[in-house]
């Protein structure tokens, strides 16, 4: 009986080391000097969603969008394998969503940050906003 429980407690302790040293990569990745690039969509986070899912139908694969807990105006976007790449070679995009003002209609402002900037990463990064803006196009197999 011991043996479970002490079995039991390692696999809940593991899982929560898992998700806190993410969690640290995470917020080690979100530090001015590995922005790569920011830009901003002329979406609302609807639009986007809606653009990864008719890229994923197209496809076959999208980027995965995530809302923040606990916030309206706040998700992240990562590569859909992000479970296969390594944790220094993960792309993040963070979008935070900007109200409407008489000069600009709704738009989303997006920061994305790499450990890395070479032209893969680069060409992902590309992948990543063309699935966003033109979700019929799937990047060729190069």
């Amino acid at each position: 009986m011991n043996k479970i429980i002490v079995g039991t407690l390692v696999v809940l302790l593991a899982g929560c080391g898992t998700t806190d040293r993410s969690q640290r990569h995470t917020d080690t990745l979100r530090q001015t000097q590995y922005q790569r690039t920011e830009r901003t969509l002329q979406m609302t986070f609807p639009e986007i969603q809606q653009a990864l899912f008719k890229h994923e139908r197209h496809c076959g694969h999208a980027p995965v969008f995530t809302m923040k807990e606990g916030e309206a105006s706040l998700a992240t976007i990562t590569e859909a394998d992000i479970d296969d790449t390594p944790w220094n070679q993960r792309i993040l995009v963070d979008l935070m969503w900007l109200e409407p003002s008489i000069r600009q209609e709704t738009r989303t402002r997006a920061h994305v940050y790499s450990f890395f900037s070479n032209k893969e990463i680069k060409t992902r990064i590309r992948n990543i906003f063309n699935a966003i803006e033109r979700p019929e196009d799937c990047p060729s197999a190069t």
